[in-house]
């Protein structure tokens, strides 16, 4: 099997070899090597790995002191540009190995936008997974063309079984990538490629990367259900390796008794009117006005194909300075606003960190998105406060998390662990950062008739977040009454809409809008919110609720759960949510019953309501690094 090409131009035929390094690379190097009988391998070298599944000796590198006699070649198998790096120099300089005798090629694992690229051409999988089956149905084929025609069940079959059966993990992954764009991947499969993940996760960190944190959770939006039991377990194992790959040893300063708070943003900060600044300047700025010392510090980066990251949110940035002016009049003056700089992805992550344990809060307030490395490095210094961005399991590391309903965290935790101490939950409320409506719409200007019963759905990943269910239902729902209508918001398009129900769209019953500055002022001309089930878009459903529009969610779309009250969610499945989109548009008095217990619950939310709740937490936190410092003592 073609996996990662072995460099043939660099190696007579017919010579004696040694692979350095026994794992996946050099394994496959091996495999290709044998089957096409082109040399001799005489050994393999490796520091960590003692046997693997095949029968050939594996030796130390000092074998090579006493052995320079057996060998013509030695081939290095590693994808790793830092690692191919650092093992020629041990070879040349303690092993006194001529640098004719050492074959390697400058693989460059790197993910282009049209799918995972083969390690050495280009983005055809092709060349990887090729006369695998009697079929050959996926020869010379492109990943964009096995994705379009996954429903052919010879596809699907190849590739689920080479799934099943290959024994390179990229071939598993590559397949995994597959199956999931295509939708047609599951929970099972989902399960499976953590456990492939898991296995490479430390010398692979490219390849782990990118699914654990690009391709995978979008699954995981599309399909809640996929998560299984120890989905978050094993994403926050993974990520800890990845962790300490990217950071050099951390120390503490001194303790300052200083009422000194960092807010760290692992979520980009796009200028003054995106929503998530005006949240961390609300949060920066009433922590200021009640007596601490409050600096802020956001994580930028910049891509390179020899570095990686975990990318932790959607927008993909160069750079954040670019938004520095329009960030800073958000803040009082007298706050601090830091960036983090560098050249790679791994200096900017340095640098992020750096720059917290140089300013030496007394706490941290880790604001965002689950995914970044920086509180697995923190965790260990200061006390963390985690606000999170989406009212899920969290992979990050914190020493108190903020919370609206404890319980309903203590549900996700016993259905997916990811929590080892009930105590870390605080519950506080949300901070609701309130809309600013500067235009007036009316339905005539949109072509919108007054007769319509509009329904709204908001959010800008929802290609991902619309699963075909949630589509069949409300488009079943949409032909059975005559007035509904359905309104898309922050996407033009809906690919599986386009493919199956043209007509509707046709007919306008449908409406895709890419983007709408005043939300506030659409949800004034709309008649309900619906919610998919899915991770995320709470901000969405609150500015609704500000407006008096019922919400319909399931009692699993957890976030919107969090605004609307658990007693306001629907028990049961779409057929459930159908039924109350249904009650909503017959039953006038219903209707309106909604709408004034939407209002209410939203008019909860306060902004001093918030702070308190934060500085709450961070006493709490400070209290639980405290102890956990005197046991580790």
């Amino acid at each position: 099997m073609i996996d990662i090409i072995f460099p043939a131009k660099k190696i007579k035929q017919g010579s004696r070899i040694v692979i350095w390094g026994a794992d996946i690379t050099g394994i496959c190097f091996y495999e290709q090597i044998m089957s096409l009988k082109y040399a001799d391998v005489v050994t393999f070298i490796d520091n960590k790995i003692e046997k693997n599944h095949l029968n050939i000796s594996i030796n130390k590198p000092e074998w090579l002191s006493t052995n320079d006699s057996a060998y013509d070649y030695i081939l290095i198998g590693s994808v790793n540009l830092k690692a191919l790096s650092d093992i020629k120099r041990e070879l040349l300089d303690e092993y006194n190995v001529s640098l004719d005798k050492i074959a390697y090629e400058e693989y460059i694992p790197f993910i282009k936008g049209s799918g995972i690229a083969d390690i050495n051409s280009a983005s055809e999988i092709s060349k990887m997974i090729r006369k695998f089956g009697n079929g050959n149905a996926i020869s010379e084929k492109s990943i964009k063309y096995l994705i379009e025609n996954i429903k052919n069940k010879e596809i699907f079959m190849v590739l689920r079984n080479l799934f099943n059966n290959t024994k390179s993990t990229k071939t598993k992954l590559t397949c995994a990538y597959i199956l999931f764009l295509a939708n047609a991947g599951d929970g099972e499969l989902l399960k499976l490629t953590y456990e492939e993940l898991n296995k490479c996760s430390f010398r692979n960190p490219m390849w782990v990367h990118y699914f654990m944190f690009h391709v995978l959770p979008n699954v995981v939006m599309k399909h809640p259900e996929f998560r299984y039991y120890n989905y978050y377990l094993d994403r926050k194992k993974i990520m800890r390796d990845i962790s300490d790959s990217i950071y050099n040893k951390k120390y503490r300063k001194d303790y300052s008794e200083k009422k000194r708070i960092a807010i760290a943003s692992s979520a980009p900060l796009l200028g003054g009117n995106w929503h998530i600044t005006k949240i961390v300047g609300e949060l920066a700025n009433g922590l200021k006005n009640s007596g601490y010392e409050v600096a802020v510090f956001i994580e930028s980066r910049v891509y390179s194909a020899e570095d990686f990251f975990i990318n932790t949110f959607f927008v993909n940035t160069a750079g954040l300075f670019v938004y520095e002016q329009s960030n800073r009049k958000v803040f009082d003056e007298d706050i601090p606003v830091y960036y983090s700089e560098g050249e790679s992805m791994s200096e900017h992550a340095n640098d992020y960190v750096n720059k917290i344990i140089d300013f030496n809060p007394n706490s941290i307030i880790m604001f965002g998105a689950n995914n970044t490395c920086a509180t697995s490095v923190l965790y260990n210094l200061f006390p963390i406060v985690f606000i999170p961005t989406v009212t899920t399991g969290s992979n990050a590391y914190f020493h108190c998390m903020v919370c609206t309903n404890a319980d309903l965290f203590f549900d996700i935790n016993n259905n997916y662990p990811w929590m080892d101490k009930k105590q870390e939950l605080v519950e506080c409320q949300p901070l609701l950062i309130l809309p600013v409506s500067e235009k007036v719409y009316n339905r005539e200007e949109r072509g919108w008739k007054n007769d319509e019963f509009i329904v709204v759905t908001v959010g800008n990943r929802l290609e991902y977040e619309f699963n075909q269910e949630f589509i069949d239902i409300v488009c079943r729902e949409i032909y059975n009454r005559e007035t509904l209508k359905w309104v898309i918001v922050g996407i033009p398009s809906v690919k599986y809409i386009n493919e199956n129900y043209d007509e509707l769209l046709k007919k306008k019953k449908i409406e895709c809008i890419a983007y709408e500055s005043d939300l506030s002022a659409l949800y004034k001309i709309v008649d309900v919110y619906l919610n998919p089930d899915r991770v995320g878009g709470g901000i969405s459903v609150a500015w609704a609720m500000l407006e008096g529009l019922p919400v319909i969610t399931l009692d699993t779309a957890f976030d919107g759960c969090n605004w609307v009250g658990m007693e306001n969610a629907i028990q049961g499945d779409y057929n459930a949510l159908a039924y109350e989109l249904r009650r909503l548009q017959i039953d006038k008095e219903y209707y309106r019953y909604k709408s004034i217990e939407m209002k209410k619950n939203v008019h909860k939310r306060s902004v001093e309501a918030h702070i308190n709740g934060i500085i709450e937490t961070i006493n709490k936190s400070v209290e639980i690094f405290n102890q956990q410092k005197k046991e580790g003592e």
